[in-house]
């Protein structure tokens, strides 16, 4: 019996940790998003990144949410810093080091972006989405 109630705990603490660093979920929303590991160590930023359009540009929130399941937080076709879509559906890449929260938030909406483009088979248009991060800063900045 103690065997088993180990067990449990185990795997108890294994899923909050991962709900914890590795999953963004927004039941309200049905926005669910999962945030893969890396060297960065940036999950937190990314998860705190998402609650700042969440709130603060709901209109981005809802894109992300509807167009995007997974964003992997590994060092990017951008580099350190960056962003990148590569044309795999409703995954994104984001590089956070050295990123401040309100950056990271417009880098995703970026990312988004191209991935709603990709979505819609349109042309990858850089300025477009640097437009829609803009929107985004600029709407963050007044929140």
């Amino acid at each position: 019996m103690r065997r088993i109630i180990k067990i449990i705990i185990i795997v108890l603490l294994c899923a909050s940790v991962y709900y914890k660093y590795f999953f963004y979920y927004d039941h309200e929303n049905g926005c669910a998003i999962k945030i893969t590991p890396s060297f960065e160590m940036s999950n937190t930023t990314i998860k705190n990144a998402i609650e700042v359009l969440k709130y603060g540009s709901p209109e981005e929130y809802k894109n992300l949410c509807t167009n995007i399941d997974t964003i992997s937080t590994d060092v990017s076709c951008g580099g350190f810093g960056g962003g990148c879509y590569e044309h795999t559906p409703r995954r994104i890449t984001i590089s956070t080091s050295g990123r401040k929260l309100l950056i990271t938030a417009a880098i995703i909406t970026h990312e988004t972006c191209h991935a709603v483009q990709d979505k819609e088979n349109r042309t990858m248009d850089e300025n477009e989405c640097y437009k829609a991060s803009d929107r985004a800063l600029d709407t963050l900045a007044e929140f």
